[in-house]
C-alpha cells in the first residue's frame, strides 16, 4: 500500500512538473508562442507549494530535467562537459527556487512580489555563468511591448513581469475556489447564536429546581 501512494504521488509530481517544463520548452523553442511562458509555470509553482518540502525538491529537479531534455536535443546524442554542467546548474537552480517556494508559501502570508523577484538570481546565474539562454524569453513577434520593456528596463525585469503574472493568476484561482467553497450549499455554516433567558425567567428555573435553602448563589 505504502509503495502504491509513493508511486501515485511521483506520478502526480511528475504531471505538474513535466506540464511546466513542457510548457516552457514550447516557449523557449518557438517564438510564436512566447506567450505561453505567461501561465507556463503555474502548474510546478501550485505544486511546489502544497507538498512536504522533500517532494518540493524532487519538483524542482523534475521540472530542470523535463526542460533542458526537450529544449535541448543535443542530450540524445551523448553528454559532453558543456551539457552534463549546464544539466547539474539547472537543477540545483530549480531546485532552490522550488524548496523557497515551499517554505515561504507555507510559513508566511504569499508575498507574489517577493516570489517573482526571488526568480531573478535563477535567470542572471543562467544568462551569466552556466551559459544558457534565460527560461524566460519572450522575444517574439507577438510580444513586442515587452521587448520594448526590456531595453527599458532589461530582460530580468521582463522575467519579472513573466513570473509575477503566473503568481497572479494561481491568486486569482486560489480566490474563486475559496469562494465557490464558502457559497457551496455543503459548506459547514457557523453555530447560530442563541439568545440567553431574560433574568426573571432565569430564576423562577432555579426556584423549582432547588428546595428553599439549598439554592446555590445566584450569580446575575
Amino acid at each position: 500500500m505504502n509503495s502504491v501512494c509513493r508511486e501515485n504521488r511521483f506520478l502526480t509530481d511528475f504531471l505538474f512538473a513535466g506540464t511546466s517544463g513542457l510548457l516552457l520548452s514550447i516557449a523557449h523553442l518557438y517564438p510564436q508562442y512566447r506567450l505561453v511562458s505567461f501561465f507556463a509555470l503555474i502548474p510546478f509553482l501550485w505544486q511546489a507549494r502544497r507538498v512536504p518540502l522533500v517532494r518540493s525538491i524532487t519538483l524542482g529537479s523534475m521540472l530542470a530535467t523535463s526542460f533542458y531534455i526537450v529544449s535541448f536535443p543535443m542530450i540524445y546524442w551523448g553528454f559532453t562537459s558543456t551539457a552534463l554542467y549546464q544539466f547539474a546548474a539547472l537543477n540545483i537552480l530549480f531546485v532552490f527556487y522550488s524548496a523557497i517556494v515551499n517554505r515561504l508559501g507555507k510559513q508566511i502570508e504569499l508575498n507574489i512580489v517577493l516570489m517573482a523577484v526571488l526568480w531573478l538570481p535563477l535567470e542572471f546565474v543562467m544568462t551569466r555563468y552556466v551559459g544558457m539562454k534565460g527560461v524566460i524569453d519572450v522575444t517574439g513577434q507577438n510580444t513586442m511591448l515587452f521587448i520594448k520593456i526590456g531595453s527599458l528596463f532589461g530582460v530580468l525585469f521582463v522575467s519579472f513581469l513573466v513570473v509575477l503574472i503566473n503568481w497572479l493568476i494561481i491568486i486569482l484561482f486560489e480566490n474563486v475556489l475559496t469562494l465557490q467553497r464558502s457559497n457551496s450549499p455543503h459548506a459547514e455554516s457557523p453555530p447560530e447564536k442563541v439568545a440567553p433567558l431574560p433574568k426573571h425567567i432565569v430564576f423562577e428555573i432555579q426556584a423549582h429546581l432547588f428546595p428553599p435553602g439549598r439554592a446555590p448563589p445566584l450569580y446575575i
